[in-house]
C-alpha cells in the first residue's frame, strides 16, 4: 500500500461532504414541494370570511358646504352595499 498525499486538483469529497449536499438537497426539495399553503382563488366566495356588517365612519371636511360629509358617507355606504350584494 503506498501512501500518496491528495493532489490539490484532486476532485473527490469526504463521507461528510456528500452526506451533507445530499441532505442539503433533501432539505430545499421538501420546502420547495410542501410550500406554504397560500394560493389564490380564481373566484367565489373567501373562504372562512364572513361580515354582518362593516362600520363607515363619517368624513371630515374643510369645505364650505354644509353637508358634504353626510353625502359622502352616504355615497360609500351605497357603494359598499352593492358591492356586497355581488359576494
Amino acid at each position: 500500500m503506498s501512501n500518496q498525499a491528495q493532489s490539490p486538483n484532486d476532485k473527490r469529497k469526504t463521507i461528510p461532504e456528500v452526506l451533507a449536499r445530499a441532505l442539503f438537497l433533501i432539505f430545499i426539495l421538501c420546502c420547495v414541494t410542501s410550500g406554504c399553503g397560500y394560493h389564490f382563488r380564481t373566484a367565489g366566495k373567501p373562504i372562512g370570511i364572513s361580515l354582518d356588517s362593516i362600520a363607515i365612519p363619517l368624513f371630515s371636511s374643510t369645505s364650505s358646504f354644509i353637508g358634504v360629509e353626510g353625502d359622502a358617507h352616504n355615497l360609500a355606504t351605497q357603494i359598499y352595499s352593492r358591492t356586497m350584494e355581488r359576494f
